[in-house]
């Protein structure tokens, strides 16, 4: 895989030095060097998808290295950052900001090459999920980028329900006053509840993604580490999740307003 790099330092000849040897190395395609931090962070928003790599200086005058980083992974959180210093007391803020490493200056070859080789392996395509769920709007669970079809509706919202609530368990009692919040709880309802739940098992066995789902004695929940989430993503802070948000979450189900006024309310605090 070939990567391109932008490397910033104040210390042109320190700046130089970094230029040659990645400028030499045989899988760098692109380098370019700034002395300015600024001008460095202007290429990379007008070019946020050319750039795999930043090589930064952690002490400049005009924005230190920590924040420099920061702004280039608000504008692109898949760009892997490598700090330059000639401190190591500086290592653990390095990994604060999700840096893969750090030189030491004067860097020699061997050094930037394993910092490459390294970015190379963080670089490598995704896969694309396998399961995908989508909250933003309406209710959709995607195998393979295919809608997951379902036989019956309310088996459809009880898996919303499962997914908002982010692995916590949910007891029959509880799915049921949300589900069927106007009908009495007794054992008709209850016979509802079951017959919703058998068909939930059974179009996600038939859909192949049984192992999304948790079943309990009188409790369920969703394992949240076999799928991606748009909503998940949001929470963890992640730009694809911030910005497919858009302004709509589980339009179909009333109890949803509730996780989106929080949602709303998490956004305006950032």
């Amino acid at each position: 895989m070939e990567i391109k790099i932008v490397a910033v330092d104040e210390d042109a000849k320190s700046l130089q030095n970094i230029e040659r040897i990645g400028r030499e190395i045989e899988n760098v395609a692109e380098f370019t060097a700034f002395e300015s931090p600024i001008q460095a962070l202007e290429y990379i928003t007008h070019n946020p998808k050319d750039v795999n790599v930043v090589f930064a200086e952690i002490e400049m005058g005009e924005m230190n290295g920590i924040e420099f980083v920061d702004k280039v992974h608000q504008v692109n959180e898949d760009i892997k950052a490598v700090f330059l210093t000639l401190s190591p007391q500086y290592a653990l803020r390095a990994f604060e900001v999700d840096a893969i490493g750090y030189l030491l200056k004067p860097a020699d070859p061997r050094q930037v090459q394993r910092q490459l080789t390294k970015a190379v392996r963080f670089t490598a395509p995704a896969q694309k999920p396998r399961i995908f769920i989508r909250t933003f709007g309406h209710f959709d669970v995607f195998v393979d980028g295919v809608a997951v079809r379902f036989s019956s509706a309310k088996a459809k919202e009880l898996l919303a329900l499962l997914v908002d609530r982010r692995g916590g368990v949910v007891t029959m009692a509880q799915a049921i006053g949300t589900l069927w919040e106007n009908r009495a709880y007794d054992d008709s309802v209850r016979s509802l509840y079951r017959n919703v739940l058998q068909s939930l098992r059974e179009t996600l066995s038939q859909a192949g993604i049984s192992e999304i789902f948790i079943n309990s004695r009188n409790s369920r929940s969703v394992n949240t580490t076999k799928f991606e989430c748009d909503y998940y993503q949001l929470l963890d802070g992640k730009n694809r999740g911030i910005t497919s948000f858009n302004g709509e979450y589980l339009t179909d189900y009333p109890w949803g307003a509730v996780t989106l006024e929080a949602i709303r309310q998490k956004l305006e605090k950032q």
